[in-house]
């Protein structure tokens, strides 16, 4: 353990919660949270707002084995429990976050198709601001341009609003008394809770934690903002639901976001579309991010490589992979008019490569060699493994459930990527 720095402020702590929260909001979440409205009204909000515990829970522990260790999360496991381990663990989320890209960049897609970018120009255009970002080399000013784009997800709150539900019917989403024994309902919400958690936001917050150089005299201040992000992040959730079912119970189930953004024209014109495609495109772009993010500190980590976006040399191993990384999604976009399947394989394996940096968090979180007074008292350990537990029995179940496609294409919209 090492004190590195004096206490700051909160506003000067504030950032790798918040973004990660933020980018819990991804493009298929989008999309899975636009076929709950669509399918099921307002009857998942209630499980929106519970799972803002393991998503707090989680985090949480993240960045404070980050202040106070000064150490990102493969670093700590390759000390702790050997090459081995954390060869697995970061070899893992490094597979399927090159699946995850696809669902961002379809995304990012078909939210700039809505606003007339071709597809060509719009994946070209994302690829060069996901590569520009990192160009500054400074984790600061990363930080606020990220800060910056996750401001943009506040678009679905205006959607929401636009959207003008039904108040008696939305009250309605907060009774506890369901229909959990539909199988089709049981889906959606194991798919929901199986993807609270997703492995890129162990990695990143963590080690954004340690490349913003906060230290132990931060760690209340990190975990109030990991609260904030928590909530403001499935409230986000719900403002998506809620467009959804509300605009669903006017003209039927939605089958696709192009139809999502043809309804919201009928609503509001233009901005109504701009609204919901800028929210859409941000989604996509920030996670995307995000996730890169990690996974670059993630095997930089494991080799021993500097992990920093402070590093001043755009051609270290760092900064490779992190450009390298994204180029097969966009090959794939490009190539492929659907890319479905692969969103769903991606969200489906998210959950059985969360098994192993999730079980190793709780460990970590939990050693007094690790964290001394810091470390999860009793209870707190107890109520994080038992949360673990249910949390990942749910994954494993959503990965079995997706494995039928012809079943799991009812439980989501799909996203058009058109060739022009």
């Amino acid at each position: 353990m090492t004190l590195r720095s004096k206490e700051k402020g909160f506003l000067s702590v504030f950032g790798p919660g918040w973004i990660t929260m933020m980018a819990d909001l991804d493009a298929p979440s989008v999309a899975a949270a636009m076929a709950s409205g669509s399918q099921f009204g307002y009857r998942l909000i209630l499980l929106m707002v519970v799972l803002i515990v393991p998503l707090y829970l989680f985090q949480e522990m993240a960045g404070r084995l980050g202040a106070v260790t000064g150490k990102g999360f493969i670093s700590l496991v390759k000390e702790r429990y050997g090459k081995r381990t954390s060869a697995v663990t970061a070899g893992g989320v490094f597979f399927v976050d090159g699946l995850s890209y696809v669902g961002e960049f379809a995304g990012i897609a078909t939210g700039a198709q809505l606003l007339g970018i071709p597809l060509l120009y719009a994946l070209v255009l994302a690829f060069t601001f996901h590569t520009l970002i990192v160009f500054t080399k400074s984790y600061k000013k990363v930080e606020k341009l990220l800060m910056f784009v996750s401001a943009f997800l506040l678009l679905f709150v205006v959607m929401a609003f636009m959207s003008r539900p039904d108040p008696s019917a939305l009250l309605s989403g907060l009774n506890p008394v369901q229909p959990y024994l539909d199988p089709s309902f049981a889906f959606m919400a194991t798919a929901d809770i199986g993807a609270v958690i997703m492995p890129f936001m162990i990695f990143y917050q963590q080690s954004a934690v340690v490349d913003k150089k906060l230290a132990e005299a931060d760690v209340s201040a990190e975990r109030l903002e990991t609260l904030l992000g928590s909530v403001a992040t499935q409230f986000l959730m719900i403002c998506v639901i809620v467009a959804s079912a509300a605009v669903s119970a006017r003209v039927g189930p939605l089958t696709s976001v192009s139809q999502v953004g043809s309804v919201f024209y009928e609503l509001a014109g233009k901005v109504g579309v701009v609204i919901f495609s800028l929210g859409l495109v941000a989604a996509g772009f920030l996670a995307s991010v995000a996730i890169s993010l990690a996974s670059a500190y993630g095997i930089s980590e494991y080799f021993g490589w500097k992990a920093s976006l402070n590093h001043k040399r755009l051609l270290d191993p760092f900064y490779i992979i992190y450009f390298v990384e994204v180029m097969p999604a966009i090959a794939i976009i490009a190539a492929f008019r659907q890319v479905v399947p692969i969103m769903i394989d991606a969200m489906a394996l998210n959950g059985l490569v969360l098994v192993f940096p999730l079980t190793l968090l709780i460990k970590l979180s939990g050693d007094e060699r690790v964290l001394g007074k810091y470390k999860n008292g009793r209870k707190r350990q107890i109520a994080a493994w038992a949360i673990a537990v249910i949390i990942l029995s749910f994954a494993v179940t959503s990965f079995a459930m997706s494995i039928p496609r012809t079943f799991y294409s009812t439980a989501i919209i799909s996203y058009e990527v058109r060739s022009r």
